[in-house]
């Protein structure tokens, strides 16, 4: 592969994206380009409701930058078009688009490159649109949050795509996922790829390796896959049994087997038979013991000619293909595996038809209907089973209940779902036997990976007061919306309280470093057209010495004085600390990034220029600080060290750790200091191998103890302190902390008195 670029080529190539799309968006108007896809997003107008506010502007424009420039012949129209408005580079990727057309894929991250410089390895065939002398093997994507995903371990990854050279640019929603795997995105796109087909071959949708052009498939109708950013933080959901999803097999047969020599198979490899339904020429068998949560089941279809073996777990699969190996041989390794996320993302979002759902759906009735009529011909198990439909609601209702720390009776329960009490009585029992070998539940019929006597979340419920949902949303690298915990306001409801403060708005906010200097950026930005930088990218020296006249921020020899207690440190020491370029100021460069990767400022060669979407923050304050809070959540590298690295869980910890730092403690002193053990605690508890591993470090010396130091200098220094949600002095040996002036307009916590 040739050199990649560098950062500051990779910023300004993205300056010259934005200039570019302000023209083809007008174009794609009047050509009446993308109208199509637009019209599928807005038929799933109530799939968005809970995702982000800006995604009705983000969305449609990665629709039609993906239809215009992913193919030659309407990128090729844009340049005739428009070429004269165009400055040279604006041209030169315009024409680029001719020859390496934009795509959406999966991919997986190789190595770090340094510089938010990702190489990745993209999954699938090379698209249809891909020139045939371009590696398509791997590719080098410039991408600050997708650079740090990969730091965090994420393994999968989904994103528009641009070339801007021998590196390429994400445009709008990227998506690493926390639990997905190569093998769903394969069943995702096999799913999508046969959407609407009415050929009677497609007994099993989602078959991995079937289909492998994953990025033309996307291209189609990527509206569902961009609908996956719902799943980025979703947790893979484990049984007892193992991780839960689909796993399924089909073979072709000729007849159908008697039901006799069906029962001798199954039990002859020491397996159950719970029921066998006939309908006609066609059977389902329902293995083991009853259970709707784990059992095994297999088709044989007349109308199609296939046997169909599907199972919730693998375990389940590898079950049912010995209790039938007597008569049928069906392959070791499932042709469908899905994680039970990816099964549920592609019924969401593209729907799943083929004939193991219609044979799911209708031998469930029968089922039923044997069950209710006691034909013990039929049914070999106890005759009450629900089918999948009853069985689900009540599971999700037993879940939601345990999630929001509430309980419900059997009968009440049965109320609500119309299923009668004894099952109920009957699958609770099934539920709470998952729950205790699993530790929790993170979602609505959903369990979390783990084990052992007592699981984080037990722990974490039990030393806190929070129930699984409250965990799992404070578990996220997001801004809370933990109901009942900590909730982030919005940008209105903050206005609103800081207008009471004394002197304002914007002298309340001015509480956070990052408010201040982003603001005060904007105002330069605003009256000379941008802000001077270097060619390095780096803000010039002259707003640099400004900024440290005018104080804007903590200086160097601020942050010695207070962690060192002194208060005068000589003259000469303050001149050596003086900034005399932004890399001489930590804090300053720090968030000077945080802008850039906001979606605040844009580096074009030669300046920071305001990017157009955020020009209206200028003039709400509110609305510029709740900006500035979700991107240092989401993007800013603060969760790393430079001697201890990256530690992990910390970014997913952080609205955990606010909830803990907001709590009343008698261990406080009478102004609410309190040492940063108490976080450190809160984190152990939340990820006990960390604590596991650092005992285990050649680093950890004497009182040295390297998650506790990583907690104070990343996220209280650089996170909670920038942001002015937490306070920090020295106090002997020690650094303490406090909620700060910001923390209760910010946030709504319940569980502070203060």
């Amino acid at each position: 592969m040739s050199a990649f670029p560098s950062e500051v080529e990779c910023k300004r190539a993205a300056a010259a994206l934005d200039r570019v799309l302000g023209h083809a968006f007008e174009y794609a108007r009047r050509k009446k380009i993308g109208r199509r896809l637009l019209s599928r997003f807005y038929d799933l107008e109530e799939l968005w409701e809970n995702f982000p506010e800006n995604w009705e502007g983000i969305v449609p424009g990665m629709l039609v930058a993906g239809a215009l420039f992913g193919r030659a012949k309407p990128a090729g129209g844009f340049v005739r078009s428009m070429g004269s408005d165009l400055s040279r580079e604006e041209e030169r990727l315009a024409r680029l688009w001719r020859k390496v057309p934009w795509i959406y894929d999966f991919f997986e991250p190789i190595e770090p490159l340094g510089n938010n410089l990702l190489r990745v390895r993209p999954l699938g065939d090379r698209p249809s649109s891909w020139p045939e002398d371009r590696s398509w093997d791997e590719l080098v994507i410039y991408s600050p949050s997708l650079a740090s995903a990969a730091d965090r371990g994420c393994r999968l990854m989904f994103a528009q795509l641009c070339c801007v050279g021998e590196a390429f640019l994400t445009y709008g929603v990227v998506i690493p996922f926390a639990s997905l795997q190569r093998d769903d995105a394969y069943f995702l796109a096999d799913v999508a790829g046969y959407e609407g087909s009415d050929d009677i071959g497609n007994a099993l949708l989602g078959i991995v390796g079937r289909t492998t052009d994953i990025s033309d498939v996307i291209a189609a109708d990527p509206v569902p896959f961009i609908g996956l950013f719902a799943n980025t933080d979703s947790p893979q959901i484990m049984t007892k049994a193992g991780a839960s999803g689909l796993f399924a097999s089909c073979l072709p047969v000729r007849d159908l087997d008697d039901d006799r020599r069906i029962r001798a198979s199954v039990e002859a490899n020491g397996e159950q038979v719970d029921a066998i339904v006939r309908d006609g020429e066609a059977l389902a068998v329902y293995g083991g013991e009853g259970s709707p949560m784990y059992d095994p089941v297999a088709f044989f279809d007349s109308d199609t000619g296939v046997a169909l073996l599907s199972g919730m777990t693998r375990a389940a699969y590898d079950r049912g293909r010995a209790m039938l190996s007597g008569i049928l041989e069906f392959p070791e390794t499932p042709q469908v595996r899905a994680s039970m996320t990816a099964y549920l993302a592609a019924d969401r979002l593209i729907g799943i038809e083929d004939r193991l759902r219609v044979l799911g759906r209708r031998f469930d009735d029968l089922r039923e209907d044997a069950a209710g009529r006691g034909d013990a011909g039929d049914v070999a198990g106890s005759g009450e089973a629900p089918d999948v439909d009853a069985a689900n609601a009540v599971l999700q209702r037993l879940s939601h209940a345990h999630n929001e720390g509430f309980e419900e009776s059997d009968e009440q329960v049965a109320g609500h779902t119309g299923v009668d009490p004894e099952i109920v009585t009957a699958l609770r029992a099934e539920f709470e036997k998952m729950i205790a070998g699993t530790g929790g539940a993170p979602a609505d019929g959903a369990s979390s990976a783990g084990g052992g006597a007592v699981s984080p979340g037990a722990a974490i419920s039990e030393r806190y007061g929070l129930p699984p949902r409250a965990i799992h949303e404070l578990m996220r690298p997001a801004p809370s919306v933990a109901r009942g915990a900590l909730v982030t306001r919005s940008a209105e409801e903050i206005h609103r309280l800081a207008e009471q403060a004394e002197g304002g708005v914007d002298d309340a906010l001015a509480a956070a470093p990052a408010y201040r200097l982003a603001k005060w950026l904007l105002e330069i930005a605003g009256e000379r057209g941008g802000v001077p930088a270097t060619q390095a990218g780096y803000v010039s020296t002259e707003i640099v010495r400004a900024g440290y006249e005018r104080h804007i921020i903590p200086t160097p020899i601020d942050e010695l004085r207070e962690f060192s207690g002194a208060r005068d440190l000589g003259e000469e020491l303050a001149e050596q600390l003086r900034p005399r370029k932004e890399a001489d100021w930590p804090l300053f460069n720090e968030l000077r990034v945080v802008f850039e990767r906001a979606g605040l400022l844009r580096f074009d060669g030669r300046r920071f220029g305001v990017v157009e979407d955020a020009s209206d923050l200028r003039a709400k304050p509110a609305a510029l600080y709740r900006h500035l809070l979700e991107a240092v959540f989401v993007t800013a590298e603060w969760d790393h060290h430079a001697r201890l690295g990256t530690m992990p869980g910390l970014r997913e910890s952080a609205a955990f750790l606010l909830y803990v730092a907001g709590m009343p403690d008698e261990a406080a002193d009478g102004d609410g200091w309190f040492g940063v053990e108490r976080l450190t605690e809160a984190f152990l508890t939340a990820h006990p191998q960390v604590g596991a591993a650092a005992e285990r470090d050649d680093r950890r010396a004497g009182s040295f103890d390297p998650v506790e130091v990583t907690i104070s200098a990343c996220f209280v220094n650089r996170f909670a302190f920038p942001l002015g949600l937490l306070e920090r002095r020295k106090r002997g040996n020690a650094v303490e902390i406090r909620p700060g002036p910001l923390y209760h307009t910010v946030f709504d916590n319940a569980a502070c008195k203060w």
